[in-house]
């Protein structure tokens, strides 16, 4: 049986923390369905080119469902302050994707650099390959 209580708990157990503006915070282990739901709905609008109206209240509604709530009042602070370096739309996405990558499990840092590949240590496993290519009567084998 699966135990999707366990897997609650270890999701609990990851390190949920972020800085921006000179200010750490820290998140809860999981967003409600819900909520994640209208925020991809405001990604995908975004992406066709379209910034519908309460986009950023869309945005920041978000942000205060994934914070712990401690965290909230802080976060009003970060964003409001219209000082030198203010938080952006931008950097809110960025840190919606990041907080919710974490809590699903999914990487959350480039990949790394592979030294496997006969000493070159600057190539990506997104790299072409070396591997001579395979004839094509070879290759349905």
């Amino acid at each position: 049986m699966k135990d999707f209580d366990t897997l609650r708990s270890q999701r609990e157990q990851r390190e949920r923390t972020f800085k921006i503006a000179g200010r750490e915070f820290q998140f809860r282990p999981a967003l409600p369905a819900q909520t994640y739901s209208l925020y991809l709905e405001l990604m995908d609008k975004m992406a066709e080119g379209h910034w519908p109206e309460g986009s950023f209240d869309t945005l920041n509604a978000t942000m205060l469902a994934l914070l712990e709530p401690d965290y909230r009042d802080v976060w009003a602070e970060a964003i409001g302050d219209g000082g030198a370096n203010p938080v952006s739309f931008e950097d809110i996405a960025e840190i919606i994707d990041y907080c919710v990558s974490v809590q699903t499990g999914r990487p959350t840092k480039p990949p790394s650099v592979s030294t496997a590949s006969g000493g070159n240590a600057s190539t990506r496993s997104t790299d072409v390959s070396d591997s001579p290519e395979v004839p094509a009567r070879l290759s349905s084998i």
